[in-house]
C-alpha cells in the first residue's frame, strides 16, 4: 500500500532521485533543488528547506543515501563512481560538439544550436553520440537541414548507419515561429521530455534565440518550479565573429529571396521523397516521436520516453510503499 503520509516535498525529493536513478545519476544538493520534480502543485522550495529535509527527516533518511556530496536512493552508492567516469567522457564529447558548432555557425539561417539528452548534463557513455537541437529561420528549414547534414558529413562527424560514437545526431530541428514545444510531450506526463528541455545547453545562440525559446515554454515551471536554465561557461560557447556574421549575412541575402525559395521547395521535395520511402518509420503512427512538416523535423525512431516514464513510475511506487 502506498504511503499517503508523505509531504509534498518528501514525495518530490523521492521522485527526483527516482527519475535520475533510471540513468544512474546521483545528484548534488544544488541539483536536487534545481531539478526538483513536482507535478502536483508547482510549489517552490528553498535550498535550506531541502537540505533540512534530506539531513533530518526520518522518512527520507530511510529512502535516500549520500556519499561525497551526492544523494541517491538507498543501496545505489555505486552510481557515484559511474557519474564521475561519465563526466570525464562527456568533456571529450563536448569539445567535439563545440568544434562542429564552430563550423555550423557559418551556415545560413542557423539561429541556435543546443546540446541535448545525456551529454547536456555530462552523463554520456563512451559509445554514445552527440545530440544537437537546432533552431532555424522559418521558411528555410529544409535547405538548412541539407546544408547542416552535408557539412557534418564532410567533417566525418554526422551520425549514420553504424557510425554512432562521438558523431553528431541531427534528429531535431524547429523553426523560429514554432518555439512552443509543450504539444510534443506524451500524455499524461512526460518526465523525459520535461528534463530534456530543462537541461538544454545552448552552445551557439545567434541573436538571443534561446531566451525566445524559454519565453515560449514557460509550461516547464509547472513541473520544475525551481528550474534554473543552463548558461554554458565560456569554454562551452561558440560566438559569432565579424567574419562569421559577414559570411552568413551575404549567404542569407542571396538565399533569402526567390533563389532561396526555389531551393527550399526543391530540397523539401527531394528529402520528403526519401522519408516517405521508409514505410517502417514512426512517421506513419499517431505519436510525437517522428514529426515532419515545414516548422519541425523530429526523427526519434527509437523513442524510449514511454519506457523511461514506466521505469520512473515503477521506482517511485516502490519507494513510496508503506514500510
Amino acid at each position: 500500500m502506498q504511503n499517503n503520509s508523505y509531504s509534498s516535498l518528501e514525495k518530490s525529493l523521492v521522485a527526483t532521485l527516482c527519475y535520475f536513478d533510471v540513468f544512474d545519476y546521483p545528484l548534488t544538493l544544488m541539483e536536487i533543488w534545481k531539478w526538483l520534480f513536482d507535478e502536483s502543485n508547482s510549489k517552490k522550495h528553498s535550498l535550506s528547506e531541502i537540505r533540512e529535509t534530506l539531513e533530518n527527516n526520518q522518512a527520507i533518511s530511510v529512502k535516500i543515501g549520500s556519499e561525497e556530496g551526492f544523494y541517491f536512493l538507498k543501496g545505489r552508492k555505486a552510481i557515484v563512481k559511474t557519474r564521475k567516469q561519465r563526466y570525464q567522457t562527456a568533456e571529450g564529447k563536448m569539445k567535439k560538439a563545440i568544434r562542429v558548432a564552430n563550423i555550423l555557425r557559418y551556415i545560413p539561417f542557423v539561429r541556435m544550436i543546443a546540446v541535448c539528452n545525456n551529454l547536456a548534463y555530462s552523463n554520456a557513455g563512451k559509445l554514445s553520440d552527440i545530440d544537437f537541437f537546432i533552431i532555424v529561420s522559418h521558411s528555410r528549414l529544409w535547405q538548412t537541414r541539407f546544408f547542416v547534414s552535408m557539412v557534418t558529413h564532410l567533417m566525418k562527424m554526422r551520425r549514420h548507419n553504424d557510425f554512432i560514437s562521438d558523431r553528431i545526431c541531427l534528429s531535431f530541428y524547429i523553426t523560429d515561429n514554432h518555439l512552443d514545444l509543450e504539444q510534443l510531450m506524451i500524455i499524461p506526463v512526460d518526465p523525459y521530455f520535461i528534463y530534456w528541455f530543462g537541461q538544454l545547453v545552448p552552445i551557439y545562440d545567434n541573436q538571443g534565440y534561446f531566451s525566445k525559446l524559454l519565453s515560449a515554454n514557460k509550461w516547464i515551471y509547472k513541473y520544475l518550479p525551481n528550474l534554473v536554465i543552463n548558461k554554458p561557461v565560456q569554454r562551452r560557447k561558440v560566438e559569432d565573429t565579424k567574419w562569421s556574421l559577414g559570411v552568413k549575412k551575404i549567404q542569407e541575402i542571396f538565399l533569402g529571396g526567390a533563389m532561396g525559395s526555389f531551393l527550399e521547395k526543391r530540397l523539401k521535395t527531394v528529402q520528403k521523397r526519401q522519408m516517405i520511402r521508409n514505410k517502417k518509420s514512426k512517421q506513419w503512427e499517431q505519436n510525437t516521436a517522428v514529426m515532419i512538416d515545414d516548422d519541425i523535423l523530429k526523427f526519434h525512431e527509437n523513442d524510449r520516453r514511454g519506457q523511461y516514464a514506466e521505469q520512473f513510475n515503477n521506482k517511485l511506487k516502490k519507494e513510496l510503499i508503506q514500510n
